[in-house]
């Protein structure tokens, strides 16, 4: 387990935590408190996982809540996720990104655009090995819409949502915080995506 801000990724312990290559490698983007993060982690020990996360009171919030379920196979890193991925990660290295309701409103973060764009998904095919996958849910309508229209066919093939073990409750898609919220609300839509990266 570890922690670690964007000028400590060059230390040498990032390269060491994810440098096995028989290690499944999965990462959580924008994973808040960790509340998903660790019981996906904890449910699949096998692998190794990464909970990037912006907010760094979140982030400290995130790597304590791994600490306390003593669990190896994680890091947090406090770092934009756009930077992390294009700079911090080599090519065809990580078997699933998941990102579960990315902020709508980036200005609120200080952020001059959406996450999810041409350059983020360049730089997710570039870093997902063959047959990896990007998971997305989103309460976002045209969020969602704006997302369908950035993946090519001859790079992306779009599946149906198959179930992830992240031991949520039958009636749930992920069980992150947002989704158990948003499903309270008899109002709100969830809309999801789960692409291959092909090519």
């Amino acid at each position: 387990m570890m922690y670690l801000t964007k000028n400590e990724l060059h230390d040498g312990r990032f390269e060491k935590f994810i440098k096995e290559p028989s290690t499944k490698i999965e990462i959580e983007i924008g994973c808040n408190a960790g509340k998903l993060l660790t019981r996906i982690a904890n449910i699949h020990k096998d692998r190794k996982f990464i909970g990037v996360e912006i907010n760094s009171s979140l982030s400290f919030d995130a790597y304590n809540r791994i600490v306390d379920k003593n669990l190896n196979n994680v890091a947090i890193v406090n770092i934009e996720a756009y930077d992390f991925i294009k700079n911090f990660l080599n090519d065809n290295t990580v078997d699933v990104i998941h990102i579960y309701f990315p902020t709508p409103f980036p200005l609120s973060i200080n952020l001059p655009k959406r996450l999810i764009c041409n350059r983020f998904i360049d730089e997710a095919h570039r870093v997902l090995k063959n047959d990896g996958s990007l998971r997305l849910l989103t309460d976002i309508k045209d969020y969602y819409e704006d997302i369908l229209k950035l993946f090519e066919f001859e790079k992306w093939w779009a599946i149906k949502w198959i179930e992830y073990n992240a031991g949520q409750q039958s009636e749930l898609l992920i069980g992150s915080p947002c989704e158990i919220n948003y499903r309270k609300q008899s109002n709100t839509d969830i809309y999801s995506l789960q692409v291959i990266r092909i090519g």
